[in-house]
């Protein structure tokens, strides 16, 4: 288990629930920002527990196996957001269609002069 990788990771999901480092500090059980900014960013783990990473898991609303696990990201989506992305669309019934393009107008040719506006001094 890599600490940076773990803790990045708990970064990540934690900006995805749109937490402070605050906030998910005083979730993890009255942590401080100091403590969770030493978590994310693997210093925390020196010597890691995976007490950390369980309940980090447990606040996040996602499988410990998603901290843990070596290798890219399976998927980007997880449960709770399909979720939140139906609740906005469905709070719009329709989605306005696109205004018409306005069309150029001709560009006329180069203008003329009536005969009439010439100019007196020659």
């Amino acid at each position: 288990m890599d600490a940076r990788l773990i803790g990045r990771r708990i970064g990540y999901w934690r900006d995805r629930r749109r937490l402070t480092q605050a906030d998910f500090g005083a979730l993890m059980g009255g942590r401080t920002a100091r403590w969770v900014q030493m978590l994310e960013s693997g210093a925390r783990q020196a010597d890691p527990r995976l007490s950390v990473p369980e309940d980090s898991a447990r606040v996040l609303r996602i499988p410990l196996e998603w901290l843990l696990r070596d290798g890219p990201e399976a998927s980007s989506v997880d449960a709770v957001e399909p979720e939140a992305i139906r609740a906005v669309l469905q709070r719009h019934d329709v989605i306005p269609p696109r205004p018409p393009r306005r069309r150029a107008r001709a560009c006329p040719g180069p203008r003329q002069r009536p005969a009439s506006a010439a100019s007196p001094h020659r």
